[in-house]
């Protein structure tokens, strides 16, 4: 960790709902005795008005799904809609129905784009 895409830097996240998938914690019991602070996340699902920001970007979707092995983020809007990231350093958002933010190389794949 630390280094990456996003260059180590913190990442906010809201949503109506969220779920987490980790690997060797040994249960809550195990996590909340531990003085590790480094944890591996398998998965995140996030659904529902999700809203992310970066030091270099504002994103909204309606499901995000992130991948710990690949370390990519899948953005997708509900049907009708678009995925939005507004990159600060640049004029026009971007949108499309469904996006994939690779991690390590801070690149988005657009999928599906909108008009």
């Amino acid at each position: 960790g630390g280094s990456g895409g996003s260059g180590g830097s913190v990442i906010q996240m809201q949503t109506n709902r969220l779920t987490l998938d980790m690997t060797g914690i040994g249960g809550i019991e195990a996590l909340a005795a531990s003085k590790t602070r480094k944890l591996d996340i398998d998965h995140i699902l996030a659904e529902g008005g999700v809203q992310l920001r970066d030091a270099k970007r504002l994103i909204s979707a309606q499901r995000l799904y992130y991948n710990g092995a690949t370390q990519t983020v899948t953005l997708e809007a509900r049907p009708g809609r678009h995925v939005n990231i507004i990159q600060l350093d640049e004029p026009k958002p971007i949108r499309a129905r469904r996006i994939i933010w690779d991690l390590k190389k801070d690149r988005l794949e657009i999928d599906q784009p909108g008009y």
